[in-house]
Order: structure tokens, then C-alpha cells, then sequence
């Protein structure tokens, strides 16, 4: 019984070396969210509770235009600068039965420190070509210091020497040609 819980304790305070992944490091899910904090999804009051981060600013002052005319829109910006992290809230327009209302929802997450995919990549560490061994190469890439993969909800920015210093999460979606 003394030997189970030795190898118990021993298997927890590893653990994280095993797996490569610090307490505070970030697991970044592309197109999802980080930890369990997920796009579209989470609330404005789940991530106030995340990560301690504080509220950075409010605007309505924004004016989206489309095809049923102009509307205002509204956004709302967390972030931890010691993590190196943000979270948006954007407006979303929400239809329901005879009425039409705008919601904040979560749009993207920026992590620019202290962060790890699901599939590998760390923030500072993993190069542009391990990106490209992983995602493969964007048809007509041309930005060497951007690769965003729409489709999978992930847009990664470089430092001067290839390494990672952002990726930003969102929710994917095909991008579209415009004629």
C-alpha cells in the first residue's frame, strides 16, 4: 500500500514533465478554444472566472455594415498579460421568431505565451516548417510572418527567425473567393 501511494505522488509531481506541459502552459485546441474555454460558446462570465484576466475595454461605437443596412455592434476585450493571453467578444446578430438582437459572443482567442496545441506546437519554440509538416502549405501563402488555416479555426504568426510568437483561435470556416 506504501509503494502504490509513493508511485502515486511520483506519477502526479511528473506527470506534467512526461506530457510537456507546465501548469500554467495553455492547451490550445485549434478551432475550439483553449482549456475549456470554447469560441462562440463560453461565456463573458466563464472567462472573467478563467485565468484571473481583467477586463480591458467596452465599445459600442462600431458600425457593421450588411446586406439588411447598418448596424452598431459591440465588443468586449479580456486579457493576462502574464500569459500572454486575450479573449474578443464581438456582436453576433441572433435571429428568434419575429425579432432579430445582438449577442457577444466569443470570436477569437489570442495566446502569444506560454502555449501548446493538442498537436504539438509551443508557442516560442515549434518553427514555421514544423507548421507546415503538421497543417501542410495554404494555397497561394505569400505573408512569411502569417499562415492561417481557415478551415481548421488557427492562424499562427512568426517571429524573424520562423519560431511561433502568437496563434490566434477562431471558429473555421471556408474561405471564400471574392469576384
Amino acid at each position: 500500500m506504501k509503494n502504490s501511494i509513493v508511485l502515486l505522488i511520483v506519477f502526479f509531481c511528473t506527470s506534467n514533465v512526461i506530457i510537456g506541459r507546465q501548469s500554467d502552459t495553455l492547451l490550445i485546441k485549434p478551432g475550439k478554444g483553449v482549456d475549456n474555454i470554447v469560441v462562440h460558446r463560453s461565456s463573458q462570465e466563464a472567462v472573467k472566472k478563467f485565468k484571473k484576466v481583467t477586463f480591458i475595454t467596452s465599445k459600442g461605437t462600431g458600425i457593421a455594415c450588411g446586406t439588411f443596412g447598418s448596424r452598431r455592434f459591440r465588443s468586449a476585450k479580456y486579457k493576462n498579460d502574464s500569459l500572454g493571453l486575450m479573449f474578443e467578444f464581438k456582436t453576433s446578430l441572433v435571429r428568434a421568431p419575429f425579432q432579430i438582437f445582438h449577442k457577444l459572443k466569443l470570436q477569437e482567442i489570442i495566446v502569444s505565451k506560454k502555449g501548446l496545441t493538442d498537436n504539438g506546437l509551443v508557442i516560442g519554440k515549434s518553427t514555421k516548417q514544423d507548421v507546415i509538416a503538421l497543417y501542410g502549405l495554404p494555397p497561394n501563402w505569400k505573408n512569411e510572418g502569417f499562415i492561417a488555416y481557415y478551415e481548421k479555426g488557427i492562424s499562427l504568426s512568426f517571429d524573424d527567425n520562423g519560431i511561433i510568437s502568437e496563434i490566434q483561435i477562431f471558429s473555421p470556416y471556408m474561405e471564400q473567393t471574392v469576384f
